[in-house]
């Protein structure tokens, strides 16, 4: 502890807190658009060792801070909302690694909900320098006072570019800010749900908590390089540890992730690989209000267990609930986009039909037997809060003093492609009754064979306690490849809280789609 404490920790903090000063000193002298972080290799440059995160991590005491450093003085912040906020623009003139890659990297400024500036440092050819803070980097809108906007703190987050879409321009296809978030696109994609390091007592009714990557280690490509790497330091009171990312976009992005992390205290819940997204309204619950038919990020939670899949569709829920799912073997899990028509939103400022699908798999699945995957919603008014989370949890939660390590791939795709012969769920619509106490439910299964449909014996099995099924019925959709199932459930008692109704498609017996599950209210 003493040794990466004496590298990374007291050096950090003093050649951070001189450099500020010096940077903003260096582009005067310098007078040079293209920024280079060169001009600030002559100053202060280290040797990076990646491996001394690991060892730190071996040797922590309870209590301990993996990095002793000095926080970073925050000043006051100018008061911009989002919009306003949305119009500072970094200065394409200034983006590092312009020469020699077809990467380049920006960065963001403090502002609006992004008050505490974290360090940014560049590796080269195995050592590390500082990026400085530098107000004239950015282009401000009027209503910003120029002065007070120089005089921040620093950086609160950076963004990585690359052609994904065209070899001609560079698309921005990483971001990485606020708390322990980070979203990423493929190509034709645009931001949508986000993925963070890891989630501290989400979904319960004690306070939940959101460690933040304080300071970041990111490796400067080589020419031909389709790959970054970033390397990041996360703190909280309850945990802190040690991540790599490792990014490759392209026409499916995929950013692999390995961690190792001390728990500090006792956590409630653990979630591991965790996702946050927007569900407003959709086709199980539309909306009168509204121009639009539908809006969300994601429409539904999908698990791999072993060889069976379930799709869990989303709903905006009347109040916070937590959905927890058992899992004995994980392949995967993810929350997806599978609507990807346009006239589904007919919104074009936003795009929702192209939002990307994130799709987690353990690299070692091992590490991912037992323990369950919960889903958390809370209630939204509109399309501004993200209301969707989901994540993993272990069987066995750890202890204070414990170290955990996971690894796993993250695959920002358009669509999931099931197994041969697994139909999928494409939609689900319900229809209450509330005077009969009647739910009608119309679910379309896509992907299976619907030739001589007549001739099949198809049958839709349902599942679930204290609800009686009448009038279920299976019938394909005029010139479609859908099946569609329609059932009605009569609930004779008052139902319990996170109560599930599932169903599955079989053909003479055999197992043919999904598993579609319900959360019912």
């Amino acid at each position: 502890m003493g040794l990466l404490n004496y590298v990374i920790g007291f050096v950090t903090a003093v050649l951070v807190l001189v450099g500020v000063k010096k940077g903003n000193q260096l582009e005067k002298e310098e007078k040079r658009g293209n920024v280079q972080i060169s001009t600030q290799h002559g100053q202060i440059r280290k040797k990076f060792d990646p491996s001394l995160f690991s060892k730190a991590l071996e040797r922590i005491e309870d209590q301990k801070s993996l990095i002793v450093t000095t926080k970073l003085k925050t000043k006051p912040l100018l008061p911009v909302d989002y919009e306003k906020y949305s119009e500072i623009k970094f200065k394409s003139e200034h983006s590092f690694w312009k020469e020699n890659s077809k990467f380049q990297m920006q960065f963001f400024p403090q502002g609006y909900i992004y008050q505490d500036a974290i360090r940014i440092n560049e590796v080269w050819d195995g050592f590390q320098s500082p990026i400085f803070y530098q107000g004239t980097y950015f282009t401000i809108p009027q209503g910003i006072n120029k002065e007070k906007f120089e005089e921040l703190s620093g950086f609160t987050g950076f963004k990585l570019l690359y052609p994904i879409n065209s070899e001609s321009h560079l698309d921005e296809f990483a971001v990485f800010q606020g708390a322990s978030y980070f979203r990423i696109v493929s190509k034709g994609q645009v931001y949508g749900l986000s993925a963070r390091g890891i989630a501290i007592n989400t979904g319960l009714t004690i306070p939940e908590e959101f460690p933040v990557f304080k300071e970041y280690w990111i490796e400067k490509p080589k020419p031909k390089s389709d790959k970054v790497v970033v390397h990041s330091i996360l703190e909280g009171n309850s945990i802190e540890g040690y991540y790599k990312f490792i990014l490759q976009p392209g026409d499916i992005s995929k950013s692999e992730v390995v961690f190792e992390s001390h728990i500090k205290k006792d956590i409630e819940r653990l979630g591991i690989a965790p996702l946050t997204s927007m569900f407003w309204y959709g086709e199980s619950n539309p909306s009168l209000n509204t121009p639009y038919p539908e809006s969300h990020d994601s429409d539904g939670l999908l698990i791999q267990d072993d060889q069976t899949y379930h799709w869990i569709p989303l709903e905006n829920p009347k109040k916070p609930i937590t959905t927890s799912f058992k899992v004995k073997k994980l392949k995967g899990f993810g929350l997806l986009q599978r609507d990807r028509e346009f006239s589904s939103y007919e919104d074009s400022r936003y795009d929702y039909h192209k939002r990307p699908c994130a799709w987690v798999e353990p690299i070692n699945p091992q590490d991912w037997e037992g323990g369950t995957v919960s889903l958390y919603r809370i209630p939204t008014q509109d399309d501004l809060m993200d209301n969707i989370v989901v994540y993993f949890t272990p069987e066995k939660m750890p202890s204070k003093g414990d170290i955990i390590k996971y690894s796993y791939n993250i695959k920002w795709v358009d669509k999931i492609k099931l197994e041969d012969d697994i139909g999928e769920v494409s939609s689900t619509r319900v229809i209450y009754n509330k005077e009969k106490n009647i739910t009608n439910f119309l679910i379309d299964i896509k992907g299976i064979d619907l030739k001589n449909f007549e001739d099949k014996d198809f049958k839709f099995i349902i599942e679930g306690d204290e609800v009686e099924t009448t009038e279920i019925s299976l019938t394909p959709v005029n010139n479609s490849e859908k099946l569609r199932i329609s059932f009605k459930i009569n609930i004779k008692t008052k139902i319990a809280p996170n109560s599930i109704l599932s169903g599955y498609l079989t053909e003479d017996s055999k197992r043919r789609s999904e598993t579609w599950k319900y959360i019912l209210e």
